[in-house]
C-alpha cells in the first residue's frame, strides 16, 4: 500500500514594505555678499543708535522764532520758541536762558519762522538809527536787480527822467541808501525799505512819488 504524503508549501515570502522615495537633501548655499551686506546693517545700525544717544544727550536748549518777524520789528515773548539743537562750536546760537534778554530787540533782518536765533540776529539799535530816516520805495521789476536784496545791503537810488523828458546829460540825480527790509505786493512791485541821512528824506520821498527810481545794488566795502 502505497502512502501519499502531502507536502506542505513553503511559506510565502512577505515583502517588506516598500519606504517611500525621500527627497535628496540640499543643502543651502549661502551667499558671501548677502552675509557681509547684513553684517554691514548691523554694524551701520549700531553706529547710528550710539550717534542718536550722544546727539540727544549733547542737544541744548536755544531760541527759535515761533513765527516770522519782519527787520526792525520789536521781538515779543510769543515771537520767541525753544528748540532742542545739538552743540556744536562753529554754529551760533542764542542759549534759551536768554530769552528775557532778547525780548524788546529788534530785528536785525527779516527772520523766518523757525529760523535758529544768533546774536546777529536781533540788535538793540533802534531803526532807524538818530540822524537817518526810514523810507519806502515802491519798484516795479525793472527799477531793481534780479539779485534778491537783503537787510543791510548798501544800494544808491537813482532818479529817471519822466516820460517825454530828455536824458540828463550829466549824472543823474542819485543818492547813498541802506536796505533794511523789502516787500513783495500783488500786483508785482516790491517795496523796499531804506534808511538815508535825515536830510535827504524829502528828496527821496519826492522821487518816489513819481514812481521814477531806480535801486542799484552796490559792493559791500570790507
Amino acid at each position: 500500500m502505497t502512502t501519499i504524503r502531502d507536502t506542505p508549501a513553503p511559506p510565502a515570502q512577505v515583502a517588506a514594505p516598500s519606504q517611500a522615495a525621500r527627497p535628496p537633501r540640499v543643502r543651502s548655499q549661502r551667499n558671501p555678499v548677502l552675509l557681509a551686506a547684513g553684517a554691514a546693517l548691523i554694524v551701520a545700525g549700531a553706529a547710528g543708535t550710539a550717534w542718536l544717544v550722544t546727539a540727544l544727550s549733547q542737544a541744548a536748549p536755544v531760541l527759535v522764532t515761533a513765527r516770522a518777524i519782519p527787520a526792525g520789528q520789536v521781538l515779543a515773548p510769543e515771537d520767541l520758541a525753544v528748540a532742542q539743537v545739538g552743540t556744536d562750536p562753529s554754529v551760533a546760537s542764542v542759549p534759551a536762558d536768554q530769552r528775557a534778554d532778547l525780548v524788546g530787540q529788534r530785528a536785525a533782518t527779516d527772520l523766518p519762522a523757525g529760523l535758529l536765533l544768533t546774536p546777529d540776529s536781533t540788535t538793540a539799535d533802534p531803526i532807524p538809527a538818530p540822524g537817518t530816516s526810514l523810507v519806502g520805495v515802491a519798484v516795479k521789476p525793472t527799477q531793481m536787480p534780479a539779485t534778491p536784496l537783503g537787510a543791510g545791503d548798501p544800494v544808491t537810488l537813482v532818479a529817471t527822467p519822466g516820460d517825454g523828458q530828455e536824458l540828463p546829460t550829466g549824472t543823474s540825480p542819485a543818492m547813498k541808501a541802506t536796505v533794511v527790509a523789502t516787500r513783495s505786493l500783488d500786483d508785482g512791485s516790491t517795496v523796499v525799505d531804506v534808511t538815508v541821512p535825515t536830510p535827504q528824506a524829502g528828496t527821496l520821498a519826492s522821487w518816489v512819488s513819481t514812481g521814477r527810481v531806480v535801486i542799484v545794488l552796490d559792493p559791500v566795502t570790507p
